[in-house]
């Protein structure tokens, strides 16, 4: 397989996704994107693209997947059978970005403008009804929804899945609530070497959550986090476009943000805008790191069900 797929790209263009051999043109797959609703093309802004990620299920380890989002749904697509084999829907908006674990390449992250990050598991099937928690007083599941971190439930008056094929939202990464993405959701990235994941967006935020799915112990019922363990905004100016682990340490970060729009004058009551301040590329240690996970610690340690972090938000 490796021989057979070393040299594939994935190409995004708008209206369609190219798998290219580099070295040949015989083997090249075009897949030909739906046309999304005119309510939702009409809510799309310049930077919504189409997200690509190359992904790879235990169950069939010799038939890569392509990872593609389109609008707020996410695609699963067999380069072998040049079939769909999932559809998944969760997000409320745009996806604006999938990260795929890189040693557990069944476990893929996406990101959205609905302020928050849904992390799926590709061994899984979708959840064909609801399962959501009781929310007193009511003695009933709760039908909020995805915008509350929770199963899909309804569509009108018909009930709904989370989606078709293979894939199913296993934790959710809530906007706001305690300590959540108050801004868009930009990037994310997986720890190689610890249950963690890093996201950054456009509330100048930078956040590092637990994934306690990975425990043994972890519940079958769909997880909800809103309480990072680090979150900080002193570290950029402006909206953060990209986070990423430097291996092989497992605490060392590099951040980098758009430009900032800064006030021609201060102190002025027009508040007109001068020059942009240049974007920044920060390399950052996140020195908790040891007090989460210390060195020697044993894998149990992952299972701990609360994990108590902190964050630090510049002022206004």
């Amino acid at each position: 397989m490796v021989e057979k797929f070393k040299f594939s790209l994935i190409v995004a263009g708008e209206q369609a996704i190219y798998i290219i051999q580099a070295f040949g043109a015989t083997h090249n797959t075009q897949i030909e994107l739906p046309k999304l609703p005119k309510e939702i093309s009409n809510l799309q802004i310049p930077t919504d693209k189409v997200n690509v990620a190359w992904a790879l299920s235990p169950h069939k380890p010799y038939e890569p997947f392509v990872l593609f989002s389109h609008g707020r749904l996410v695609y699963i697509f067999n380069i072998c059978t040049k079939t769909l084999e999932g559809c998944l829907r969760g997000h409320g908006e745009e996806i604006t970005s999938i990260v795929v674990h890189p040693h557990a390449a069944h476990i893929f992250c996406t990101t959205s403008r609905d302020l928050s990050c849904r992390i799926y598991d590709l061994t899984r099937k979708p959840q064909s009804k609801p399962d959501n928690l009781h929310w007193l007083p009511d003695k009933r599941p709760s039908l909020a929804g995805p915008a509350h971190g929770l199963d899909m439930a309804m569509d009108g008056k018909k009930m709904i899945g989370e989606g078709e094929g293979i894939g199913r939202c296993v934790l959710v990464l809530v906007g706001c609530r305690s300590g959540g993405h108050s801004g868009a959701v930009l990037g994310a990235a997986f720890n190689p070497f610890l249950p963690v994941i890093a996201t950054c967006g456009l509330d100048r935020a930078i956040k590092i959550w637990h994934i306690p799915y990975f425990s043994k112990r972890s519940r079958q019922r769909l997880l909800r986090e809103d309480k990072p363990l680090f979150s900080s905004s002193m570290i950029h100016k402006s909206r953060v476009l990209s986070v990423n682990w430097l291996v092989p340490s497992s605490d060392i970060l590099l951040t980098h943000s758009a430009p900032a729009p800064m006030y021609a004058d201060p102190f002025e009551n027009s508040r007109t805008y001068g020059k942009d301040e240049p974007g920044s590329l920060v390399l950052w240690t996140w020195l908790s790191a040891e007090r989460f996970f210390p060195a020697g610690r044993d894998e149990s340690a992952s299972q701990q069900r609360i994990l108590c972090g902190f964050g630090s938000v510049s002022s206004p």
